[in-house]
């Protein structure tokens, strides 16, 4: 009785007979593949590694379509002028309101609200003290009743609000730092359209010119959404270094190990053909990689490499 042919062995087979077809197909799979791996995202959020299907993140992404992210961009003013801030702050308001997927801009406190409301803002101390001058007034009502009364202090006082003077702007203390908070309608983790928006809000800050209104003023962007961009540039950057080390590794212990340049090629090629294809059915099945993940590269070249220094070898000795 006949065995029934390995398929593994039609499949050797076929690349023999048609040695050409196989290396066409193969370098169009890779190509396709590299432009593929261009295309995958890299979310450097530690929330995006909690299960999609949970009910809290269900509730929490229906709750983001409706208020947008969960934070704000931030752009920070360093100036001591504070008309020239007032001035640039009041420009780029207009330049930045109607822009497409922006929700609002917060870059004034609610001033007239905090003067009509400041008893709920006060400290505890300022309650204290409030408390102090309310006992005097009463005392000083019944003394003056009685006829008894003599003022050794000035008349007059600081009325309560006086304890919470808001300011017309998001300002420190000191008056020498301003913050406008810019509120989108995407996620911090969506880094494609912060890094799109960002690009646009520098060519906003080259045309008004910060040095214009004061040559001390200084602009600066920062706050989750910022801050999440630059944690994927980092991370890719990362990723790419760990994987070029990885790679320039293996070619080390192949040229170590064969002593021949051939086992280099023999080798090296389809190792990057390999993960190449890997990371594009990555994209195809995820479109994605979390902060794991995202070293799925370093760890495939150490892995794969494995599997032709073996064939390789057993080439060599048969």
């Amino acid at each position: 009785m006949d065995c029934p042919e390995d398929p593994l062995e039609k499949f050797v087979g076929l690349t023999l007979r048609f040695p050409k077809v196989v290396l066409g197909i193969g370098l169009l799979l890779t190509l396709v593949s590299i432009h593929l791996t261009g295309k995958i995202q890299i979310r450097s959020n530690f929330s995006d590694l909690l299960p999609d299907n949970h009910p809290i993140i269900l509730q929490t992404r229906e709750l983001e379509k409706t208020v947008g992210g969960a934070s704000s961009i931030v752009v920070a003013i360093e100036t001591k002028n504070q008309k020239a801030a007032d001035s640039f702050l009041t420009d780029l308001r207009k330049r930045i309101e109607g822009m497409e997927g922006i929700r609002y801009i917060d870059d004034r406190p609610p001033t007239d609200f905090l003067k009509r409301e400041a008893l709920l803002y006060l400290s505890v101390k300022d309650l204290d003290e409030l408390h102090d001058r309310v006992r005097r007034k009463i005392e000083e009502g019944k003394l003056r009743k009685a006829g008894l009364y003599i003022s050794f202090e000035e008349e007059g006082g600081l009325p309560y609000n006086s304890f919470l003077a808001p300011n017309p702007r998001h300002q420190n203390p000191g008056g020498t730092l301003f913050v406008s908070l810019i509120k989108p309608d995407w996620r911090n983790t969506e880094v494609s359209r912060t890094e799109g928006f960002i690009a646009k809000l520098n060519g906003i800050f080259r045309d008004l010119d910060p040095k214009k209104y004061d040559p001390s003023m200084n602009v600066v962007l920062t706050g989750p959404y910022v801050k999440t961009l630059s944690q994927k540039k980092i991370l890719l950057r990362d990723a790419a270094l760990v994987s070029a080390l990885s790679f320039l590794g293996s070619i080390a212990y192949l040229l170590f190990h064969f002593r021949r340049k051939r086992a280099v090629f023999l080798i090296g090629l389809p190792l990057m053909a390999s993960v190449s294809w890997s990371l594009g059915v990555a994209w195809f099945l995820f479109g994605s990689l979390n902060l794991f993940s995202s070293a799925i590269s370093a760890i495939l070249l150490g892995i794969a490499a494995d599997y032709g220094i073996h064939i390789y070898s057993e080439y060599l000795r048969h």
